[in-house]
């Protein structure tokens, strides 16, 4: 008789028979294959093997005649409905950029560590590709092998550290001088992203109803974004889309310092800006980041200043919070991180200064010294 419906059966000769369906007759009936034990642990465990053999061997075969390019096709649609479209807008032009015209026409079953390896080395030598660049195309290559049940451990070079270039106490109050000159949409842009950390695109999506003046903060839940047209029938390449901000964690409550909520009020009744104006452009239209980020080069030259990038100002207000004793956990939670390491990473490192100022305390000074060093 069977045991529990698994097809083993305990035979009369005393041995046990497990059946497992080995294909199917013309007249579609289930051609059996039978394998034998002389214990019950022994045929269910050759039965098992054998249909995970199988399995395997099936899946196998039925890789051989798919095309990269479909199944990164297949990737790619999933990704539309599950993804931001800043994010989807990104993965097609790797995909489509980088990944298709070197790996389309493979195999998936050709496709091997010395294919993907080969393929990196094509990149680093005909591309002058940044290793945050390789990085990512690796990265969504992975994403499709492993959606196409591959996995294969691909080791690329480590990404160098990133120098963090931020203001000098002097740089900054040479910009902060030209801002009390010229106060406009522009500057107080300039300044929010100084002393809150706003990125370029949360700042040109911010209106003035997203800052709350009893309260003293300001709410970011917004971004702008420029990301590639997939209207066909519109000529131009690129188009800007408002757009919920970068991450979960992007969307997140400031506090605004007392002083600068006070200017940003008076600038505000001042000028008669409406709650529904974006902050840059005193209008019910966002500002193209990037025409945003040629102003801020304009303003830079004009202060003599070096050419800063941007994100420098959010850097500076990072670096200064932590100067200041602010703890990591708060700042990540300002600054909008997914996680606190990425804070860590790039703000936690006190300066030479302070490492000067802890070791000059008495503590680590023989005690013989200490009257003598007291005096010096």
């Amino acid at each position: 008789m069977a045991r529990k419906g698994e097809n083993i059966f305990h035979r009369k000769d005393g041995r046990w028979e497990a059946r497992y369906v080995k294909g199917y007759k013309l007249d579609g009936k289930c051609q059996y294959g039978y394998l034998y034990g002389k214990t019950y642990q022994e045929v269910k465990t050759k039965r098992i093997q054998y249909l995970l053999n199988a399995d395997i061997q099936k899946k196998k075969k039925s890789k051989v005649n798919v095309l990269f390019r479909d199944k990164a096709e297949l990737w790619l649609n999933k990704q539309k409905f599950s993804v931001k479209l800043s994010t989807y807008s990104y993965y097609m032009s790797v995909v489509y950029n980088h990944l298709l015209p070197e790996l389309g026409n493979l195999l998936l079953n050709d496709i091997d560590e010395e294919v993907i390896y080969s393929f990196i080395n094509q990149k680093i030598l005909s591309h002058k590709l940044k290793k945050s660049t390789l990085h990512e195309i690796v990265g969504i290559l992975k994403q499709i092998l492993q959606f196409s049940n591959i996995y294969i451990k691909i080791r690329l070079p480590k990404l160098d550290k990133k120098e963090i270039k931020t203001l000098s106490k002097e740089q900054k109050e040479i910009l902060e001088t030209y801002i009390s000159d010229h106060l406009n949409d522009i500057t107080i842009g300039i300044l929010l992203s100084l002393y809150t950390g706003l990125r370029l695109g949360e700042v040109c999506a911010l209106k003035w109803q997203d800052i709350d003046f009893n309260l003293g903060v300001v709410t970011v839940k917004k971004t702008v974004s420029r990301v590639k047209n997939l209207d066909k029938e519109i000529s131009s390449k690129t188009k800007l889309i408002l757009t919920s901000a970068k991450t979960e964690n992007s969307i997140r409550i400031i506090p605004i310092n007392r002083s600068l909520l006070k200017l940003l009020k008076f600038y505000k009744m001042k000028y008669n800006k409406l709650d529904s104006n974006f902050i840059l452009s005193s209008t019910n239209q966002f500002m193209d980041p990037r025409n945003y980020y040629n102003q801020f080069k304009k303003i830079l030259k004009s202060c003599h200043l070096e050419s800063f990038n941007y994100h420098s100002l959010r850097h500076t207000f990072a670096t200064n919070c932590i100067k200041e004793g602010l703890d990591p956990k708060s700042l990540s939670e300002i600054l909008g991180h997914s996680d606190i390491k990425i804070t860590l990473a790039f703000y936690v490192h006190p300066n030479i200064e302070s490492k000067k100022q802890f070791i000059n305390q008495e503590d680590f000074c023989p005690i013989f010294l200490r009257q003598n060093s007291s005096h010096n």
